[in-house]
């Protein structure tokens, strides 16, 4: 029987906080309805320092998991009172504030107050859905690849799916389903962006590219980006903004002190663009469409390139499939709370690199 689940997540880019209340059952996934707030400045600006500030960490990040709890709870508690249904649980991701899969012992921190936030909504929470495949030695992400597979496959065509959040990652979902579901982070997607923007014209992210379209991509410093190791090894792998940072920006700009700003906002377009073709160039050959979701799919000038370098893929968003790009990560944190309510497994070890699939998330119930 289809019951309702809640799903919330707050992406790297740490702009605003998605829910979704969705109708899942064994062979049925609809979407009820959703909210969508801006994450307040204060604590934006409190999770990006704490990325990068280890000044009184601790504290600090206790302090903000019970505000970020908080505002989990005010979006939760708005989809169940402007809807007359029953939600088994609510699945909440939290916000990553390092992700270490290859440190020895590997570790990953999303900060969340699971108790506080059943308390706040009185429901039963999901919260902590990496730690189970790091423990199997997996990279404990990406994890929505299953959730993408259930709704965007196509007996048809091979199809990959793309966020475009801070960090960028895609799926693979072949036609055949007896061939493995693949995923990764390709890279930084709007990170870099939002920092280089942020910097000289004090804003949080270059709507639509409008910035990076007045520059011009220099192709000497597109080839210092891609130097970086990362881009250059295997899948499976995951990253975050503890790799691509305002320091690593920085550290590759020493090289280029007469390059106008606008010119590397274009050329780091350009970098989000040329690290996802090459990864399906690499990896992935054999795609014919891409479905894009994510804050980034909305910046027309990224959208652009990427098409340019993928083609002939076709290129297309989520919206097409009855489901909003910023919608998508949200409801595949719902799907992954029916997936641990129902005692399923979450987590494609092809994808992650886990000895095994494994049942995701802690429960706190209300």
């Amino acid at each position: 029987m289809a019951e309702y689940y809640i799903g919330v997540m707050s992406g790297t880019s740490a702009d605003g906080i998605d829910a979704i209340l969705a109708k899942i059952g064994k062979d049925e996934f609809s979407i009820t309805d959703f909210v969508s707030i801006s994450m307040p400045s204060k604590v934006r600006s409190e999770i990006l320092s704490l990325i990068q500030d280890d000044f009184d960490a601790l504290n600090r990040a206790y302090r903000l998991s019970s505000q970020l709890s908080s505002l989990y709870a005010e979006v939760v508690n708005t989809l169940i009172a402007r809807n007359s249904v029953v939600v088994r649980a609510v699945g909440c991701h939290g916000q990553t504030l390092r992700h270490f899969p290859h440190q020895n012992p590997p570790y990953t921190i999303q900060i969340v107050n699971g108790a506080l936030l059943a308390q706040l909504t009185k429901t039963t929470t999901v919260v902590d859905f990496r730690s189970a495949d790091l423990a199997a030695g997996g990279e404990g992400a990406p994890l929505a690849p299953g959730f993408h597979s259930a709704l965007f496959h196509s007996s048809c065509e091979d199809r990959g799916v793309l966020n475009l959040g801070g960090i960028a990652n895609i799926t693979y979902i072949p036609k055949n389903q007896t061939q493995n579901i693949l995923g990764f982070d390709t890279g930084p997607a709007s990170a870099l962006l939002d920092i280089w923007i942020a910097e000289h014209h004090n804003e949080s992210f270059d709507n639509d590219g409008t910035w990076a379209k007045t520059g011009c991509i220099n192709t000497d410093l597109l080839d210092t980006f891609l130097s970086d190791f990362y881009f250059n090894s295997p899948p499976p792998k995951s990253t975050g903004r503890e790799s691509f940072n305002k320091e690593w920006l920085h550290h590759k700009l020493v090289r280029f002190p007469d390059l106008k700003p606008e010119d590397i906002q274009a050329t780091l377009v350009e970098l989000t663009a040329k690290t996802i073709s090459d990864s399906i160039n690499s990896y992935l050959p054999t795609i014919q469409r891409l479905i894009t979701s994510g804050g980034g799919s909305r910046n027309s000038y990224l959208i652009e390139r990427i098409e340019r370098l993928i083609n002939p893929i076709e290129l297309e968003t989520s919206d097409i499939y009855k489901i909003g790009v910023n919608q998508v990560e949200a409801a595949a944190f719902a799907w992954l709370t029916y997936r641990r309510m129902n005692n399923l497994t979450g987590n494609i070890p092809t994808v992650t690199g886990a000895t095994r699939e494994c049942i995701l998330g802690a429960i706190y119930e209300a």
